[in-house]
């Protein structure tokens, strides 16, 4: 589900949707994905950035309500899940790119909203990741993003390998966990304006293929706002 700009974390996705059975997607539908339909449904027609679209599980509920929205992930074994997914389901205001958060292939300012859920947390430098949606979102656009918090319990999993105070690897995939003081340095960049931060914690079925066990996740919910 997650873009990563490291090489060994791509594999791991490709590897993670190559298994997976077909038009099933390996991710669960994310608790806040029904604040993204909420906050994104007043846009004026202006089309909507989800990042990353993983296996389409989110990118169903969020096409049903908005005019468009343009599907993001970096692996294909994603993006062929989410076409068969999005077919099945009779929905064409979605369009589907391979591209990485780190170099989007879009103009300046053309988005009204952007759903970004989980590469933040993945990223060493998140405020790089976060610029970059920031350039591709117009003024006064709304920005959805997520942050792994640090009684998630998914930091003491078995498997992890700790790659930093507050960091593992995972199956070659970086998780940096972090506390609502360092979310709010990270979201503290010029033009940005916080609309609500929010603490939330729900808990997830087994992931077959890549975290077969029930887990229960804790995070930070930010809704931002790209000032003029």
């Amino acid at each position: 589900m997650t873009i990563s700009t490291d090489s060994h974390a791509q594999a791991t996705w490709d590897a993670t949707y190559s298994a997976a059975e077909l038009e099933v997607s390996v991710w669960a539908r994310l608790p806040f994905v029904d604040l993204a339909v909420d906050t994104f449904s007043a846009l004026d027609g202006a089309p909507v950035l989800e990042l990353p679209c993983g296996g389409g599980r989110n990118t169903v509920p969020l096409a049903r309500a908005l005019p468009s929205v343009v599907g993001v992930d970096v692996s294909p074994g994603a993006l062929d899940l989410s076409r068969r997914v999005l077919a099945r389901q009779g929905i064409r205001n979605c369009v589907l790119l391979q591209a990485d958060v780190g170099a989007l292939p879009f103009a300046d300012s053309i988005f009204g909203g952007v759903f970004c859920a989980d590469p933040l947390g993945h990223l060493r430098e998140p405020r790089v990741a976060l610029a970059e949606l920031l350039r591709v979102s117009h003024p006064q656009a709304r920005l959805i993003v997520n942050f792994f918090g640090t009684e998630d319990s998914t930091r003491i999993a078995p498997g992890v390998e700790v790659a930093g105070a507050d960091a593992v690897l995972y199956r070659n995939v970086y998780f940096r966990y972090d506390d609502i003081a360092a979310v709010r340095r990270i979201i503290d960049m010029p033009g940005v304006r916080l609309v609500s931060l929010k603490q939330l914690r729900w808990t997830e079925g087994p992931h077959r293929g890549y975290r077969d066990y029930t887990h229960e996740h804790h995070g930070f919910i930010a809704v931002l706002e790209r000032m003029s």
